[in-house]
C-alpha cells in the first residue's frame, strides 16, 4: 500500500511540476541575450518570450526551450555584430 501511495505521490508532483511550467530554466544564452536587448535596442519586448517567465520555459516542453536557446545565440551573436562596442 505505501509503494502504491509513494507511486501517486510521485505522479502527482510530476503533473504539477509540468502544469506549472516544468521546471525548465531560462537558459544562459537567453539571460545574456534578453540582457544585451535592452542594453542595446532598450525594452522588455523579448521578456514575454525569452525571459526568465517566458514561453520558452514556462511551457515544460524541454524541446522549445533548446528551440529558444538557439534562438537565443544566434540573436545574442547578431546584437554582438551590430553593436560591437556595447560590451554584451
Amino acid at each position: 500500500m505505501l509503494k502504491k501511495m509513494t507511486v501517486v505521490v510521485g505522479f502527482a508532483m510530476v503533473a504539477l511540476a509540468v502544469a506549472c511550467g516544468g521546471g525548465i530554466s531560462q537558459s544562459t544564452e537567453c539571460k545574456d541575450y534578453v540582457a544585451c536587448y535592452k542594453h542595446t535596442v532598450g525594452g522588455t519586448t523579448q521578456d514575454s518570450v525569452y525571459g526568465d517567465m517566458g514561453t520558452c520555459w514556462t511551457t515544460g516542453v524541454q524541446a522549445t526551450a533548446d528551440s529558444c536557446t538557439a534562438a537565443c545565440k544566434t540573436a545574442l551573436e547578431s546584437l554582438k555584430t551590430s553593436y560591437s562596442d556595447a560590451g554584451c
